[in-house]
């Protein structure tokens, strides 16, 4: 139960963190300045539309896995996708998250390179 309290707890604290870390970085007053004169139209536009484009992303995804043999819900393709792409922008390399999509997706008791071959 502790581990569940920790994680909920780090959903919190790190993405507040990860602010604090921007801000004083970037300065806080020009962030400030720069999101105040943004059209909010232009920025609720770039979101949905890489929102979009991950989603096809997963499903596309999901339908190469479907020909391997494997299903899983979208939902939890688009989750999955959303996850690797994060870890991609934030690890050097930018293949871990894929890696990490390929070991998740394999079936449960499955294990070997077939794996693989799902990211």
């Amino acid at each position: 139960m502790a581990r569940g309290a920790a994680v909920r707890a780090a959903r919190i604290v790190l993405p507040v963190l990860l602010v604090g870390a921007a801000l004083w970085a970037f300065g806080a007053a020009d962030v400030s300045a720069r999101l105040a004169g943004a059209d909010p139209a232009w920025i609720a536009a770039g979101v949905a539309f890489l929102l979009a484009q991950t989603a096809a992303m997963a499903l596309r995804w999901r339908l190469a896995a479907r020909c391997l043999g494997l299903g899983f819900p979208a939902g939890w393709a688009v989750r999955e996708y959303m996850i690797g792409q994060l870890v991609n922008a934030t690890v050097p390399g930018g293949v871990v998250g894929d890696g990490a999509r390929a070991v998740r997706s394999r079936p449960r008791g499955g294990s070997g390179p077939d794996g693989l071959k799902r990211a």
